[in-house]
C-alpha cells in the first residue's frame, strides 16, 4: 500500500504531462475521426439445410459418400466459394465496379458458430453499393453451390439491406479509448520522468553542497535567498545566522574525520529543529545560516530559540570524546522596504554581532523597534537589546 501511494504521488507532482498526454491523444483520435473515410457494413445469410434427396433416402451410394464428409467441411467449401475470385470478379462486373473502386470494399463470408449459417459481410465506403453488392454474391454463390452438393440446399436467409449508419469512425468511442490509453501513457512517463528526475536531483544537491557538514554552501544559499525575496517581496522571510563559538578550537583538536561528523552532526540538530521547507547553509567556518521562508520575525525567534537549547547541549562524537559549543543567532526579518538580499543579510550580521558583544544568544534586527531576545535560559534575567 505504502509503495502504491509512492507512485501515486510521483504521477500528482507530474500531473501536467498525464493531463498533457491524455490531451494530445483525444485531439489526434478526434482529428483522426474526422479526416477517415466512413464505412459501411451490410451483412447477407444464407442457410445450409438437407435436400429432398437426403431426406428421402434415395441415391444410397450418394448418401453414403456424403456421411463420409464432414458437414461442417461442406459449409466450409461454400465459404472460399463465395470468397473465390472468380465470384467476386462476377459481381464486381454486374455492378459496373472498376478494380479500383472494388479495392475499396472488404468481403468477408464466415459460418456462425454451431449451426448451419453462413454470414457475409461487405464493408465499403459507399453504403448503397455496399448493400447491393452483398446480395448480389449472396445470389450468385448460392446458384453456383447448388450444383455441387445435390443432397444439400443453400439458400437465401437474410438479405443486405441499406446500412444508415456508419460503423467507422465512432469519434465518441475513440475519444474515450484514447483519453484512457493518453492517461496510462501519461502515468508511464510521469513515473519514467520521476525515477530519471532523482538521480539528476541527488547530483545537483551534491554539487551545491559543502562537502564537510553536507549542509548548503555560501554560494547557493544566497542564490536560494535571492529567489526566495522575489516570491515574498510581499510577505514573511526570515534569515538566521547562527555563530558556534568554540568551533575553531575543535577544528584544531579534533581529526578530520572526527570534525566532519562534528559538523554534519550540527547540520542535523538544525534539520531536526527547523522545518522542511527552511533552508540550510554553510555559511563560513564558523557559522551556519538557516533561511525561513514565510516566517515572521518573532516566529522565527521562537524557532530559533529552540535551536539555541539544541546546541547547548553536548555533542557526542565518540563514546569517550564530547563537544560543548556556545552558539549565538542573529536574526533578520524581511521589511517592506527591502528587495536585495545584501540588506537582508547585513542586517542578519548586525544582529549577530550584538548577540555576541552583548552575550545574548538571540536577538532580532528591527529597524524601528529596539527588541532583542534571549534564549531560554536567559529569559528570567535578561532584558532584551536590539542593535
Amino acid at each position: 500500500m505504502q509503495e502504491l501511494l509512492h507512485y501515486l504521488r510521483m504521477i500528482k507532482r507530474s500531473w501536467w504531462i498525464v493531463a498533457l498526454t491524455a490531451l494530445t491523444a483525444l485531439n489526434i483520435a478526434l482529428l483522426a475521426s474526422y479526416l477517415s473515410t466512413p464505412m459501411y457494413q451490410a451483412t447477407a445469410r444464407l442457410i445450409v439445410s438437407p435436400g429432398p434427396s437426403l431426406l428421402a433416402g434415395e441415391d444410397k451410394d450418394l448418401v453414403s459418400s456424403l456421411e463420409a464428409l464432414d458437414k461442417r467441411s461442406i459449409v466450409a467449401t461454400y465459404v472460399e466459394v463465395i470468397n473465390s475470385r472468380r465470384v467476386l470478379r462476377e459481381s464486381r462486373d454486374e455492378l459496373g465496379l472498376s478494380a479500383e473502386e472494388m479495392a475499396d470494399y472488404e468481403v468477408s463470408a464466415v459460418v456462425l458458430p454451431d449451426a448451419s449459417v453462413l454470414q457475409l459481410s461487405v464493408v465499403g465506403p459507399n453504403p448503397e453499393t455496399t448493400a447491393r453488392l452483398a446480395n448480389d454474391l449472396s445470389q450468385r454463390a448460392v446458384a453456383y453451390i447448388e450444383n455441387l452438393y445435390l443432397v444439400y440446399n443453400i439458400s437465401l436467409f437474410d438479405q443486405a439491406t441499406l446500412p444508415k449508419s456508419p460503423i467507422s469512425p465512432q469519434p465518441a468511442r475513440n475519444a474515450a479509448v484514447a483519453v484512457v490509453l493518453g492517461v496510462v501513457l501519461g502515468a508511464v512517463l510521469a513515473l519514467v520522468r520521476e525515477h530519471l528526475r532523482q538521480p539528476l536531483d541527488t547530483v545537483r544537491d551534491r554539487m551545491n553542497m559543502d562537502k564537510h557538514s553536507l549542509a548548503y554552501s555560501r554560494r547557493y544559499f544566497k542564490n536560494r535567498l535571492d529567489e526566495e525575496l522575489m516570491r515574498h517581496q510581499a510577505g514573511n522571510l526570515s534569515l538566521g545566522v547562527i555563530e558556534l563559538e568554540g568551533l575553531p578550537d575543535w577544528q584544531e583538536t579534533l581529526s578530520k574525520p572526527a570534525y566532519q561528523r562534528l559538523l554534519r552532526r550540527i547540520k542535523g540538530i538544525l534539520q531536526d529543529e527547523m522545518r522542511g521547507k527552511d533552508v540550510i547553509g554553510r555559511w563560513d567556518e564558523t557559522s551556519f545560516a538557516v533561511l525561513l521562508p514565510g516566517t515572521s520575525g518573532s516566529t522565527a525567534i521562537q524557532q530559533f530559540e529552540s535551536v539555541q537549547q539544541a546546541l547547548l547541549q553536548p555533542i557526542t562524537l565518540d563514546e569517550d570524546q564530547t563537544v560543548q559549543l556556545k552558539p549565538y543567532t542573529g536574526v533578520a526579518a524581511l521589511q517592506e522596504d527591502e528587495r536585495y538580499a545584501a540588506a537582508l543579510i547585513e542586517h542578519a550580521e548586525t544582529a549577530l554581532n550584538r548577540a555576541h558583544r552583548n552575550g545574548r544568544n538571540v536577538i532580532l534586527f528591527t529597524p524601528d523597534v529596539a527588541l532583542s531576545y534571549a534564549s531560554a535560559e536567559h529569559k528570567n534575567g535578561s532584558n532584551a537589546k536590539t542593535p
